[in-house]
């Protein structure tokens, strides 16, 4: 099934990246305070509640993908 297929390769790819932003939690190597990781995940969760959301209605929800600190 393509649906399978497509999606397995692009889940495989989205756990990986996530992966790699747990990695900066090494604070021998980065910066950053609790405001930053509290952004970083609120960006991450957003995402993840639209692209649920397209999977509940046939009308797609508004996509907004900027990420700043």
């Amino acid at each position: 099934m393509r649906f399978e297929k497509v999606a397995t390769k692009r889940m495989h790819k989205l756990l990986d990246q996530i992966e790699l932003v747990g990695n900066c939690s090494n604070k021998l190597n980065y910066e950053y305070t609790d405001e930053d990781v509290q952004k970083m995940f609120t960006a991450i969760e957003e995402q993840v509640k639209l692209a649920r959301s397209k999977f509940g209605s046939s009308a797609p929800a508004q996509e907004e993908k900027k990420f700043s600190f």
